[in-house]
């Protein structure tokens, strides 16, 4: 029963050849054929990235809906290795050997960082139109779209909001897993600039993340690896930094809290008790001693309410010291115990005697203050210091080199699509004229068709009129020949001006008379020797109906005069003489 049973699911289980998908994704837009297959948006491309199957170009629809005319890419051959066919599913994961993956995770905020639903993932560079990627960024979570391709979703974002594309707000994916109906705004009109064509490498932007991971990771354990810094003894002059922060701190009177504090352009931030200032000065010396070892130099801050900065190159930070202090609680006197409890201030910050550094730096991550404890004294706190401030420094170098790495895979991308762009125009080009020469064609069968129907009405006037002009001249010898008989072979001057006006009217319906047929102008012709636009054959233009009869040509039978008796040819009206 179990092997009938499973037999009947494979049965039911549909496939879906790397052909078919060829065919389907070139007739049905993207988004409608995911949901016919039971795929999401990201899995059909993943699935073309991956089976190296090409995707309609941006315009496709649009020209094929609007009559223009739009060539398919060609199906290349399929890459070593990949599957032939692939299961389909309910918006599951499938792998390309079409067994089932696990079911996907449900799209909530605290599971957006697991692996994305489907196994197959995209090779080499995918490329997203303005369109696809907005379908995208509404189908699947942000941070899983943007591990797919190898980049942040900070840097997905801010790709998004470069192209005008809208994103789902915070709990959105939240709402949908709940199984809410959310609202999706739509894509307004790109700006310029904005409609063109994302490629992502996604193995450069992998390899570029793990490179980042092991970056920090390697900041992380270089705090084991500071060496300590030699605090000066006491009959070592202190360096001219040291000692100014020194003279400073001792000139500036102690706040209420029993704290000097030092806020200058050309000092540090300091925060120190009276009795830890030449404490702090000797440390000052060993930071300020071995940081202009490393190369650094000191500069009074050029903003208003900066510090002294450390300074190499363009880049710059500063420090800040701190004296670490603790609360106590002490205990009520009597004048306390006076008054309402809720008015003691039984709490008091006091000074520990240990010194804390702070690092602080534009764009700094990581942890950035040091204090010393009983197991990390203060010579090793000075050297994790100067440690963070190469790495610090470090940081502004990796950073301008990325920044300069990101420019140039900007400007590639902007290359890319102005070449893109103006294929795109080169192709819309050639399809504008190409459409102009069928048009032109077209004309031009049209003219030659116009031109053998002209000629073959011609013919069927033209028969018609000989026709009829035989049937007229028939009739006009038909009179004349009664009319001769009734008057004993002569015709009156009345009857004779008749035959010769209705003579001429056969003689003008008769086409022969009037010069046709002419074989070059009425008759066939090759239409292989006639150009595309002319000179096109002379076709005459036959009038329905004939032209005017010249009579002075027409002669019609001379009037015979009837004579008078005895020979007289005067006739007397009414009378015989």
């Amino acid at each position: 029963m179990w092997c009938s049973l499973i037999a009947i699911m494979s049965e039911l289980i549909k496939r879906i050849t790397r052909e078919e998908l060829y065919e389907r994704i070139w007739t049905t837009p993207i988004v409608k054929l995911a949901k016919e297959l039971g795929f999401s948006y990201v899995e059909i491309v993943r699935i073309c990235a991956a089976w190296d199957v090409p995707r309609p170009t941006v315009g496709y629809w649009y020209r094929l809906q609007h009559g223009g005319v739009s060539e398919r890419e060609p199906l290349p051959l399929a890459p070593p290795g990949a599957t032939t066919e692939i299961a389909l599913g309910n918006r599951a994961g499938v792998d390309p050997q079409g067994s089932a993956a696990p079911p996907p995770v449900s799209q909530d905020t605290r599971v957006q960082k697991d692996e994305p639903r489907s196994e197959i993932q995209p090779r080499g560079k995918v490329a997203y139109s303005r369109q696809q990627l907005y379908e995208a960024i509404w189908s699947t979570p942000c941070q899983v779209l943007a591990k797919s391709l190898g980049i942040s979703d900070v840097a997905l974002a801010k790709t998004c909001k470069r192209l005008g594309i809208p994103r789902p707000s915070r709990g959105h994916w939240a709402r949908v897993a709940a199984g809410q109906k959310m609202p999706k705004t739509s894509l307004p009109p790109p700006l310029e600039g904005q409609d063109r064509v994302l490629t992502f490498d996604v193995s450069t932007n992998s390899a570029r993340r793990e490179e980042a991971s092991e970056f920090y990771r390697s900041q992380r354990e270089w705090e084991h690896l500071a060496v300590e810094l030699v605090l000066p003894d006491v009959q070592t002059p202190l360096h001219s930094l040291a000692e100014r922060h020194r003279v400073a701190l001792e000139k500036v009177k102690a706040e209420n809290d029993g704290f000097v504090r030092l806020n200058r352009k050309d000092l540090f931030h300091c925060q120190v008790a009276q009795t830890s200032i030449t404490r702090l000065s000797r440390a000052l010396h060993a930071l300020a001693v071995e940081l202009q070892a490393r190369g650094y130099k000191f500069r009074a801050s050029p903003e208003q309410y900066g510090n002294l900065d450390i300074i190499k190159g363009a880049d710059s930070l500063t420090v800040r010291c701190v004296e670490v202090t603790e609360q106590l609680e002490r205990e009520p006197t009597e004048a306390d115990k006076r008054r309402p409890s809720w008015t003691w201030q039984l709490k008091e910050t006091r000074a520990t005697g240990k010194l804390s550094f702070e690092v602080h730096a534009r764009g700094l991550r990581g942890r950035r203050a040091w204090a010393e404890t009983g197991s990390r004294p203060l010579e090793e706190v000075l050297g994790i210091v100067a440690e963070k401030v190469d790495i610090v420094f470090q940081g502004f170098e990796a950073e301008r080199r990325q920044e300069k790495e990101e420019k140039q895979r900007r400007e590639e991308a902007a290359k890319q699509w102005e070449r893109e762009r103006a294929e795109e125009e080169k192709r819309r080009a050639q399809e504008e004229k190409r459409a102009r020469e069928r048009e032109r064609l077209k004309r031009h069968e049209t003219k030659l068709n116009e031109i053998e129907a002209a000629r073959r009405d011609n013919l069927v006037l033209a028969a018609e009129q000989w026709i009829e002009s035989q049937q007229v001249t028939a009739f006009v010898e038909a009179c004349e020949a009664r009319w001769r008989a009734a008057g004993q072979g002569r015709i009156s001057e009345p009857q004779s001006e008749w035959l010769t006006w209705a003579k001429a009217e056969a003689t003008r319906l008769n086409p022969l008379t009037r010069g046709y047929p002419d074989p070059g102008q009425d008759g066939p012709f090759d239409r292989g020797t006639v150009a595309v636009g002319g000179p096109y054959p002379i076709t005459r233009v036959m009038e329905e109906g004939p032209a005017e009869p010249d009579l002075a040509n027409v002669k019609g039978p001379p009037a015979e005069q009837p004579q008078a008796p005895g020979g007289n040819t005067m006739w007397h009206w009414g009378l015989k003489s």
